[in-house]
């Protein structure tokens, strides 16, 4: 039997199919497999690697769909799509009518996934009658079952039969700007439930930057990386990053380099990773990042300075985080008086915290300027929490060296 396996991409994300695919061969020692990719555009340079993979992997073929004039007769998707989206997210939908008539079933997976285990289970099960199945998404409620569009096994022939892609497209052309999901919110607003639910070990959620969702059980199948932050992005998790950049090294895409997070929430979670594998300079980066984000968007929102109007009424020459001059021009005269014994004290306002961490960065004490800048990104992260403006969180983020 022939493992029929789709991903739908825009150019960029070639190379992460590309580690996907290795990662899957090499699951599947043996096993033949025919990768089928819908495209918006694809790199020269990843075709070539493309061609040699299937030199490498002689039980592989790769097909290729150049979809992208189909999507240019599209309606573009939602302006208040989370930036992460892109139209290639379409692509799954083609899928089942691009591929050769004797395919009968085709599962479609993100890119942003890892295979722990042989797939095997999934051709062997009953469909039940359903086109499609896939994963019940949070966002199911009692009245409807949703699915998660990220792992899709497709009935192909009833799927065509049934005329789902057209359907779900004219959907799709009809609400687009209110679909923020795009094509997921296309796909429940057709189907209304009616999938073949598959297990979550199939597909299993994690933020690989957030220690707190890597939980992963023994019955694991497959990871799939949700948010923003990937495998890919600067601050992984190192049990994520081991297991993703094995199979990065193994593939003809091994020159990949790591990305900056680019949203606040993913800065604040790499400096959490660095932080907890005290990597100071790096946590000092992105909590510095995310401190200087926060604080503009603070001052930007309240028209103040944040949490006090005067630095002067709150730090001192025995503040910590005074600049070198100040603070050896008035401890000279300390040494000198009687009362030498005198401690420095912690700064104790938002804006003196801050302050504190600048003036050690300058002076590149990274462990107290990280401590400085993560306590102040975390006091404005509650502050956000507390006022219910969760937006802030997914503000786009700039990092420099």
């Amino acid at each position: 039997m022939v493992y029929h396996i789709g991903f739908g991409i825009n150019a960029e994300y070639a190379k992460y199919a590309g580690v996907l695919m290795t990662n899957i061969v090499l699951t599947h020692l043996g096993q033949e497999i025919n990768f089928h990719i819908a495209c918006d555009g694809l790199y020269e340079e990843d075709k070539k690697r493309f061609d040699q993979f299937t030199i490498l992997y002689r039980n592989v073929k790769i097909f290729l769909y150049d979809a992208t004039k189909m999507l240019d007769n599209l309606n573009s998707i939602s302006s208040k799509a989370a930036p992460r989206l892109h139209r290639a997210g379409l692509l799954r939908i083609f899928l089942p009518m691009f591929v050769p008539k004797n395919v009968e079933r085709l599962l479609y997976m993100d890119v942003d996934m890892l295979c722990l285990k042989r797939l095997d289970e999934l051709w062997k099960i009953d469909m039940q009658g359903m086109a499609v199945g896939a994963t019940k998404s949070d966002s199911s409620t009692e009245k409807q079952k949703n699915m998660n569009s990220g792992f899709l096994l497709f009935d192909v022939p009833l799927w065509n039969r049934q005329n789902l892609t057209e359907k779900v497209i004219k959907c799709f052309q009809k609400y687009s700007e209110k679909m923020l999901g795009i094509e997921e919110d296309a796909l429940n607003t057709v189907l209304k439930g009616e999938f073949l639910e598959l297990s979550d070990k199939f597909s299993f959620l994690i933020e690989v930057n957030n220690p707190l969702t890597i939980n992963v059980g023994d019955d694991t199948v497959a990871l799939h990386f949700i948010k923003e932050a990937k495998p890919w992005t600067k601050g992984c998790v190192p049990y994520i990053f081991d297991i993703y950049w094995r199979y990065v090294r193994q593939s003809l895409w091994h020159d990949m380099e790591m990305k900056e997070p680019t949203i606040v929430k993913a800065a604040f979670f790499a400096g959490v990773t660095a932080e907890l594998h005290e990597n100071y300079e790096e946590a000092c980066k992105y909590y510095g990042a995310v401190a200087r984000r926060l604080t503009e968007y603070y001052v930007e929102d309240n028209k103040s300075w944040i949490f006090g109007s005067n630095v002067f009424e709150e730090s001192k020459p025995w503040t910590k985080g005074c600049i070198p001059e100040i603070h050896k021009l008035y401890w000279k005269y300390v040494y000198l008086s009687l009362w030498n014994d005198m401690e420095m004290k912690e700064p104790t306002t938002v804006k003196a915290v801050f302050l504190a961490g600048v003036t050690e960065e300058l002076k590149k004490n990274y462990k107290e300027a990280k401590k400085y800048y993560g306590a102040t990104s975390k006091r404005l992260i509650e502050y956000y929490v507390e006022k219910n403006r969760y937006e802030i969180f997914n503000e786009e983020i700039t990092l420099t060296d």
